[in-house]
């Protein structure tokens, strides 16, 4: 699914580029990297530039796809071996400078694109009282 869904969270500019659903790894020879029972995997693309004058570190925890469930999805660490994404990696941003890597998540089976969020939260562990994570809806 295409999206080009661009929005800015905490100093970087970010664009959901594409959603790859029902995303299964070609090199997965014993499918170890399966999605539980009544779920499947989705590898959603994101590019995340850095906007402001000091490098700073991106973390894939920062993200989470809400699909409308009790908790987020968080980015499984699936994948790493597979040909066909590249998994989002921790890393240093120094200002305008990007990166584009591929968040993989775990989705209930009927679920939709439509009801999907991407969540930027900076603060996965709860440390800033009142922290607001930044929620972007990617519905077209």
């Amino acid at each position: 699914t295409e999206l080009g869904i661009a929005f800015d969270a905490e100093g970087f500019s970010h664009t959901v580029n594409y959603i790859l659903d029902n995303w299964a790894n070609p090199e997965d020879t014993y499918g170890f990297e399966t999605a539980d029972e009544g779920f499947r995997l989705v590898a959603v693309n994101i590019t995340v530039s850095n906007t402001g004058t000091e490098e700073e570190e991106i973390n894939q925890l920062y993200y989470t796809l809400d699909f409308g469930g009790a908790e987020s999805a968080e980015a499984s660490y699936y994948g790493s071996s597979a040909s066909n994404i590249s998994r989002f990696k921790t890393t240093t941003l120094a200002p305008g400078a990007s990166t584009t890597g591929d968040l993989l998540v775990e989705v209930p089976s009927g679920s939709t694109v439509d009801a999907w969020s991407i969540v930027y939260n900076s603060d996965p562990f709860g440390f800033k009282e009142g922290y607001q994570p930044t929620k972007v809806s990617l519905k077209k």
